[in-house]
C-alpha cells in the first residue's frame, strides 16, 4: 500500500495511528507478527503495519483508515504474540512515535473474597486505582461455586510488580484480604511478580546468585478460562525462606495498609498508602532494571550490617 504524505500536514501525519512494541528482550519476527494481527483483527477498511525506522528500540507502527477499526483493538487489549504482551499507546498531536513511554497495557482484573454487599462503582474504582489506574467497572456480578466477584478493568504498568491482594476492615478488629486474579494473564517472573520475562531471566535471580530465594507470586494471579477447569497446582516445592527485596517490602505494606467498610461505605485511608507508594514509585523512575539491582544490593548491605 502506498501512501501519499505531500498533502498531508504534520499536525494530522499519526490520526488513527497506534505505536507499540512487544515485550520481549527476543527477537521478534516481524512478518509472522503482522499476519498474526492482521488474522485477528480482521479490520474493514485495512490496517498498514510497519516497523519503525529506529531498528534500536524494535517499534512498530500500525495505521488505521477507520476509527471503528482502531476502537476495536483498542477495545479488546490485552493482544500477544507468541505469548508475550503487545504495548500499544494511541498517537495524538504532537507525538513523536519514537519516543512516547511504553509501558501501560488494559487487563480485566477479578476481584474475589469481597465481603457481601461491597459491589459498589465506587469500591471498584478504589481498587482498580490500588492494581494501578482504573478504566471501567463491569457492572455485572458474576457468581461462580458459591462466591462472588466484581471485575474492573485497570492500565498496568509492566514496570511494577503485579498486585496480589488488598486488606480490607470489614468491622471492628475484623479484616479480610480480597485477592487479584487477572484475565488473560501471559508470562510473568515468579520472583519479581513483573511481566515480560519468567524467573529464570529475571535480574533479581542474578543479584541474588546462589542465595535461596521464595517465589513471591504464583499462577493463582492468573484467571481461571470461562469455562472452568481444575485448579492449576503452584510449585511450592520450590518455595524457602527469602532473601527479602524492597521492592517485595513494599509491595506487601501497601497490600496490608486496610481500607475500611463501616455500614457497607469506605473508609479510604489515602494518606499512608500514598507515602509507601511514593517509596515504591523511586525503585521505577529512570531504568527500572537498574534500580531494582540496586534496591537488592542496598537490602543485602543492610542485612550485612545487621548480622
Amino acid at each position: 500500500m502506498v501512501v501519499l504524505r505531500e498533502n498531508i500536514g504534520a499536525e494530522h501525519l499519526y490520526d488513527l495511528c497506534l505505536v507499540g512494541r512487544v515485550l520481549t528482550d527476543s527477537v521478534v519476527h516481524f512478518p509472522s507478527l503482522k499476519n498474526t494481527l492482521v488474522d485477528l483483527w480482521h479490520p474493514l477498511r485495512g490496517v498498514s503495519i510497519s516497523e519503525m525506522e529506529n531498528k534500536r528500540i524494535r517499534r512498530i507502527l500500525f495505521r488505521f483508515y477507520s476509527e471503528i477499526d482502531l476502537k476495536r483493538v483498542l477495545d479488546g487489549l490485552p493482544w500477544f504474540f507468541n505469548r508475550h504482551l503487545i504495548l500499544f499507546h494511541r498517537l495524538t498531536e504532537g507525538e513523536d512515535p519514537d519516543s512516547v513511554p511504553l509501558w501501560y497495557s488494559a487487563f480485566w482484573v477479578q476481584i474475589h473474597n469481597l465481603p457481601v454487599g461491597v459491589t459498589s462503582e465506587g469500591t471498584a474504582r478504589q481498587f482498580g486505582d490500588f492494581v494501578r489506574k482504573f478504566l471501567e467497572y463491569d457492572t455485572s456480578l458474576v457468581t461462580r461455586g458459591g462466591g462472588s466477584f466484581m471485575r474492573v478493568r485497570v492500565s498496568i504498568d509492566v514496570r511494577l510488580p503485579l498486585k496480589r491482594k488488598k486488606r480490607i476492615n470489614i468491622g471492628q478488629n475484623k479484616s479480610t484480604y480480597v485477592l487479584f486474579q487477572y484475565e488473560r494473564l501471559p508470562l510473568f517472573c515468579f520472583l519479581c511478580g513483573r511481566l515480560g520475562h519468567g524467573e529464570s531471566y529475571c535480574e533479581v535471580r542474578l543479584t541474588l546468585e546462589s542465595q535461596q530465594v521464595e517465589f513471591g507470586w504464583d499462577l493463582s494471579l492468573r484467571a481461571a478460562p470461562r469455562r472452568g477447569g481444575q485448579a492449576t497446582r503452584i510449585r511450592g516445592d520450590v518455595m524457602v525462606n527469602p532473601r527479602v527485596l524492597k521492592g517485595r517490602e513494599i509491595e506487601e505494606e501497601l497490600e496490608n495498609l486496610p481500607v475500611e467498610f463501616l455500614d457497607r461505605k469506605k473508609r479510604q485511608r489515602f494518606t499512608s498508602e500514598k507515602k509507601v507508594m511514593g517509596e515504591f514509585q523511586s525503585l521505577v523512575d529512570g531504568t527500572i532494571d537498574n534500580n531494582l539491582s540496586a534496591a537488592t544490593q542496598k537490602v543485602a548491605g543492610r542485612d550485612q550490617w545487621k548480622s
